[in-house]
């Protein structure tokens, strides 16, 4: 019985260590479709690699006890190396031609035929590489679909990134439309009602004599009042319109001296201003937009915050030969309410408006009022610094 199981265990490794060797090779061979390039590397590897392998797997055997065992377990160090470099290919060739060097020497050296414990010896290592040679394989065509797959995103990321210069030129485009849009409206009402109404006021006071005489004083004081109401109203529609203080002034001496100041005095606000830097460096798109921001934070501060203190900090400078400026708005009232109304523009306005300009808009914590913190760039080269400010 013990003969019959050592025998019977010997067929069983023998047919698998055969089926081990054959199948995978006829699968590759009538299966697989081998590239020209992957073909001629596995055949300077083979030259490299194999050749040397199976002389010294020659040159150990015909030493004296242990080298031998030591020959056949070294001989396995070639297949990992097909294993890993060639996938399930390359270990079932180098596998093939180990086991036929194995049994060449033997029969060279007048060996005894190969055992049951040399079948498990080929049969277990076979297993291995051809594992191994697979889980390669299947680790390479994955790194290959995780390249392909970052060239994809790569131009998809290139095509978002295209996409969203274009909305922010159309949206530097519509601001700017909408700027020179208003600025004519603007210079259309000055000239034309302004002038309508000092041309009024003029008729009113060369004909106040006769009102006089006739005794309708309170006539012309009632024209007068109106006619002095409703330039007001034109001064507070074209100051909206267009800051014409911007144009007088400049940014600077605007955000310091200009209507804002008296919007927080008039309030019984406090006005502290930072500004650092030549506003010149920045577009005029960028400077009018910077006014209307501190604009529309101190109205918000005065309508809807009760604060007792109003502050503005603005740096302009160069980064990376790009004009930026780095605007700080703060006030110590009551902060911004749990919901926010619906309608108005407030901070969604501020937010709009720097967005379309390519800026960044952040709302930081503070523990008492509002804290804003926005980061515009100019499209002026700094080197060209054509307006004066």
């Amino acid at each position: 019985p013990e003969l019959m199981v050592r025998v019977l265990g010997e067929e069983v490794l023998s047919h698998y260590l055969g089926i081990l060797l054959i199948v995978p090779l006829m699968i590759m061979l009538l299966r697989t479709r081998i590239e020209q390039r992957a073909l001629a590397s596995l055949f300077m590897d083979g030259l490299l690699v194999m050749l040397p392998s199976m002389t010294i797997l020659l040159v150990l055997s015909e030493q004296a006890a242990p080298q031998p065992q030591f020959a056949r377990v070294l001989s396995l160090a070639p297949v990992l190396f097909f294993a890993f470099r060639h996938g399930w290919r390359g270990a079932s060739l180098a596998m093939l031609i180990t086991s036929l060097g194995m049994t060449l020497v033997d029969q060279h050296l007048g060996h005894a035929p190969s055992n049951a414990a040399a079948y498990l010896f080929l049969a277990v290592a076979g297993t291995g590489a051809l594992m191994l040679g697979s889980a390669t394989d299947a680790l390479r065509r994955s790194s290959e679909r995780v390249a392909e797959q970052n060239v994809y995103l790569g131009a998809v990321n290139r095509r978002l990134d295209q996409l969203a210069h274009q909305l922010r030129d159309a949206a530097r485009g519509n601001l700017q439309a909408d700027e020179n849009q208003r600025r004519h409206l603007a210079a259309e009402l000055h000239d034309e009602l302004g002038q309508n109404i000092t041309a009024i006021q003029t008729h009113v006071k060369l004909a106040q004599t006769r009102l006089h005489q006739a005794g309708m004083e309170d006539i012309s004081t009632s024209i007068n009042a109106i006619l002095a109401h409703m330039r007001r109203a034109l001064h507070r529609l074209l100051d909206d319109l267009r800051p014409a203080v911007l144009d007088e002034f400049g940014l600077l001496r605007a955000l310091d001296e200009g209507p804002i100041r008296d919007l927080l005095n008039t309030a019984g606000m406090t006005y502290h201003t930072e500004l650092h830097g030549d506003p010149r460096l920045l577009d005029d798109d960028t400077r009018t937009a910077i006014y209307r921001l501190v604009q529309e934070s101190a109205t918000n501060a005065v309508k809807h915050a009760k604060a007792s203190e109003f502050r503005l900090r603005l740096r302009i400078g160069e980064r990376q030969g790009i004009a930026v400026a780095l605007l700080d708005l703060r006030d110590d009232g009551t902060g911004l309410p749990s919901r926010l109304p619906r309608g108005g523009r407030g901070l969604q306005g501020m937010r709009d408006r720097v967005t379309s300009l390519g800026g960044q808009f952040r709302l930081r914590p503070a523990p008492a009022g509002v804290h804003l913190r926005i980061l515009l760039r100019g499209n002026n080269n700094p080197s060209e610094m054509g307006r004066q400010n």
